[in-house]
């Protein structure tokens, strides 16, 4: 689930790299909010459904999200760099 909303939401974005930038980041801004959101809603209906073994759960998920959050931003800022560039 996380690789393929963030190979999504990455392709998105780095298609407005190479036009404005302020609709890059408003559109990065966005889509960090929207993509957040899903999965804190997820994470709550999960956590209300199954009541045993949440905490493990919720650990391993904001991990995974910190984790591939990290590695999209890195790549998305390379592009952007290699854009501002030349």
């Amino acid at each position: 689930l996380f690789a393929v909303i963030s190979a999504v939401n990455g392709l998105i974005l780095l298609g407005y790299v190479d036009k404005r930038p302020q609709l890059f980041i408003r559109s990065f801004m966005a889509s960090m909010t929207i993509k957040f959101v899903v999965y804190l809603g997820i994470l709550v209906a999960y956590s209300l459904t199954w009541r045993l073994g949440v905490v493990p759960i919720v650990a391993v998920f904001f991990s995974l999200f910190a984790l591939y959050t990290i590695v999209e931003k890195t790549m998305l800022f390379a592009a952007f760099r290699a854009v501002e560039k030349g």
